[in-house]
């Protein structure tokens, strides 16, 4: 079994450098169950990566909206250096 699904329809610009990320992951399996799936950011609460080229953790996480009106603006982007 997987521990985690890939969201696929989710891509930012580094808050650091500016790269643009696309390749993000989720733990969140409250409508999806874990198993190395895609899924859109639009149904988890919440998803990470980090930057390659600069290698800032980036966590996205869900302010407040129904799932069926979710945008890209409905998340926070929170980062952290390593």
């Amino acid at each position: 079994m997987g521990l985690y699904n890939y969201v696929t329809d989710f891509s930012v610009n580094c808050p650091k450098c500016g790269d643009l990320i696309k390749d993000f992951q989720t733990k969140d399996s409250s409508l999806n169950t874990l198993y190395l799936n895609e899924v859109s950011f639009k149904t988890v609460n919440s998803f990470h990566t980090f930057c390659n080229k600069c290698h800032l953790w980036i966590d996205v996480k869900i302010k407040t909206r129904p799932i069926e009106e979710r945008t890209k603006e409905d998340y926070d982007i929170i980062t952290s250096e390593f």
